[in-house]
């Protein structure tokens, strides 16, 4: 665990990626699939333990219901999404992600990528959190806010400002520029692409697949398959609507 000493972060973790192919919702799969196909694939086999298509429907139905499952309940939590695919960091400098749960109210929490920069002579590692750069301090072990020179206590007197001569080289200003970044408010308009991702991993639309794939064994399936599919041209639609012209 590591100190971010910000007001409305409550904890924050390093963490490190684990390769794809060691992901929960794949590792084990690579021993089920082969053990299905392994029964599937052999006569004998068949015969003796599956016996029909109608369980090879179910078994294969089954198996693809948990891996999926797995899958998007790294979607819905960030803390099993950390647990599924990432590793604990033993220190900053091993951890390429760091893991950041907010106090109740101020927003939700997110994985975030360490971002490591080389200026001023020295590498700089930070995050960035709800639009916010959140810079390591080496001497104190913690992350914490850009700070400005309002921020110093006690507070500076305004002679010191009127005083100021501004940046006077070159190297100040990169510097500055790289530190706090430009000075520009930005609100990012979400493509279709991401806004229907959102709706396609949201539960009730996942739940509304599961029954449509329960219906599939019954005679009804032609109309829990149109259903299916005027709710996902409804949801197309809002989509497009909430992205606007």
């Amino acid at each position: 665990m590591i100190f971010a000493d910000n007001a409305q972060i409550r904890s924050a973790a390093l963490r490190k990626p684990l390769p794809v192919q060691l992901h929960t919702y794949v590792w084990p799969f690579l021993i089920i699939w082969p053990a299905f196909l392994a029964f599937y694939l052999s006569p004998e086999r068949y015969d003796k333990y599956i016996q029909a298509s109608e369980w090879t429907f179910v078994w294969a139905g089954s198996i693809i219901t948990l891996q999926a499952l797995l899958w998007l309940m790294t979607k819905w939590n960030v803390n099993i999404d950390a647990l599924f695919t990432t590793t604990a960091a033993k220190s900053v400098d091993d951890a390429q992600l760091i893991k950041v749960l907010p106090v109740a109210n101020a927003g939700s929490a997110e994985i975030c990528p360490l971002i490591t920069e080389y200026t001023g002579g020295r590498n700089h590692l930070s995050f960035i959190f709800q639009k916010r750069r959140f810079l390591y301090y080496p001497e104190k072990k913690s992350f914490a806010p850009l700070s400005y020179a309002l921020d110093v206590e006690p507070k500076p007197l305004l002679r010191e400002f009127q005083e100021s001569r501004g940046l006077t080289s070159p190297a100040q200003i990169e510097h500055i520029q790289n530190h706090y970044g430009d000075n520009t408010f930005d609100i990012p308009v979400p493509t279709f692409v991401e806004l229907f991702k959102e709706h396609a991993v949201a539960p009730f639309f996942v739940f509304q697949v599961f029954c449509v794939g329960l219906w599939l064994l019954d005679e009804y399936w032609i109309i829990r398959c149109s259903h299916y599919l005027c709710s996902s041209h409804l949801r197309v639609r809002l989509c497009g609507n909430v992205k606007g012209p």
